[in-house]
């Protein structure tokens, strides 16, 4: 079944939207959408930066998914989806062999660039996943450059009109993975971890474990979706409060 989706020219953000939307207890749609944030936000409150028709901008409110354990793994389920759907549009324009990889926790890199992020958050005991894809951007401003690309950056295409008459199919075709991976991280985890460790990109980079400060460097996914960190003193930690840091 095809979801709803309530659509937006512009708005500050999709998340928030969705947030009054489980608040009020609003259940006639299960997607926003918008052409262009005013105020996307990315995780830790980090700024999401658009122009209008160059990013798929969704919120997935998933009314009837239990939430999992760790509730972090929906932003897995998250990069996984979107990951899939780049590999759809990659295949459609004949350019497969691009590098397409995931980074923990749910960062999505196409030519070792970000190229997506997601945010989960749980209202209300609903969870709700924002999900942020840079598709038309022809550049960047000065302080994304180093660090961030998108789909036509890397393949040449899509331009944002031709990213606009297509939108409503990339929007399909992201429910419809999502829900796909989720389905697969409840019932076939040990599966699910194999398909994320297939892409992920995570070992060597550093990482900051959020409740002591301390910094490491990822050595793997854990099977229980923790990320393993060799700390400078070599003691490993597997934890899932970390975030990723330069040092």
């Amino acid at each position: 079944m095809l979801p709803s989706v309530l659509w937006f020219d512009s708005v500050d953000s999709t998340q928030r939207v969705a947030i009054e939307c489980v608040l009020q207890n609003d259940r006639r749609h299960t997607l926003i959408c918008a052409r262009h944030q005013t105020a996307g936000r990315g995780r830790k409150g980090a700024e999401w930066y658009d122009e209008p028709d160059t990013s798929l901008l969704v919120s997935l409110i998933l009314w009837e998914v239990p939430i999992p354990d760790p509730v972090g793994l929906l932003g897995m389920v998250g990069a996984m989806a979107v990951s899939e759907l780049i590999d759809t549009f990659l295949q459609e324009v004949a350019c497969p062999s691009v590098p397409l990889a995931l980074k923990y926790p749910n960062d999505v890199l196409l030519a070792h660039r970000k190229v997506a992020g997601v945010l989960v958050e749980v209202v209300q005991a609903v969870p709700i996943v924002g999900i942020g894809l840079n598709v038309a951007q022809a550049q960047f401003p000065q302080g994304l450059r180093a660090k961030a690309t998108s789909i036509r950056q890397v393949v040449g295409m899509p331009t944002p009109e031709q990213f606009l008459r297509e939108r409503a199919r990339w929007v399909n075709w992201l429910y419809t993975a999502f829900h796909h991976w989720q389905q697969q991280a409840h019932t076939a985890p040990a599966w699910f971890h194999q398909q994320w460790c297939a892409r992920d990109s995570s070992a060597g980079r550093f990482y900051r474990v959020l409740d002591t400060g301390e910094i490491g460097t990822a050595v793997s996914v854990e099977p229980d979706f923790r990320l393993r960190l060799r700390l400078p003193n070599g003691r490993e930690v597997a934890t899932y409060y970390v975030e990723s840091t330069e040092l």
